[in-house]
């Protein structure tokens, strides 16, 4: 991660990993980490990494699902930034995604979410594309990924399983890409 950083500039100012498979906090100069493992040592966990500069405050996001959510002012405006992790073929926890896509005021919420739909590119929708479609209607809200695939399997097909999630309002002043180098991860 240090050495991809740095290929960067300016450097993000909020970096937001899942599946990161940690067992402990990792260190990047400038940046404060939030970290919280996955319930496996073998997978899950998210963190968030922070430019040192940033005031925040970080939130309970009150779901099972693997998350972390901090609230920033910037500009005068509060905004929250949420990164989660939803296991495939975890036990259905679709409440707790509905609570995260109904955080009040503008946000971002952005993560794993191995949800598929046609609204974001995917051949199929299965139960967490299924609610996710139902959130963005009844909140406004906009997944602002492209076409770019975000999962790439070996027989060189792909998915978009990280999503991009905001209120259209702050949607339509944002900018979302994904990096062509996957950093070694799916």
């Amino acid at each position: 991660l240090k050495q991809n950083l740095s290929k960067y500039k300016p450097t993000p100012d909020i970096i937001c990993l899942n599946e990161t498979k940690l067992t402990h906090n990792i260190n990047i100069q400038g940046y404060t980490t939030i970290h919280k493992p996955g319930s496996e040592t073998r997978s899950g966990g998210v963190a968030m990494l922070i430019k040192q500069h940033l005031h925040y405050t970080e939130q309970n996001t009150n779901t099972t699902i693997q998350s972390i959510s901090v609230q920033l002012t910037l500009q005068n405006k509060t905004i929250s930034v949420i990164t989660a992790y939803y296991p495939p073929q975890t036990p259905a926890h679709l409440e707790d995604l509905r609570t995260l896509c109904s955080t009040p005021g503008e946000f971002i919420l952005v993560g794993d979410l191995n949800a598929h739909s046609p609204t974001w590119y995917s051949k199929t929708t299965n139960k967490c594309g299924k609610v996710i479609n139902e959130e963005l209607e009844k909140h406004n809200l906009v997944v602002t990924n492209q076409k770019e695939l975000t999962y790439l399997h070996h027989d060189g097909s792909g998915s978009i399983l990280d999503l991009a999630i905001m209120p259209a309002s702050l949607a339509c002043k944002s900018h979302t890409c994904t990096l062509s180098d996957t950093w070694g991860s799916d």
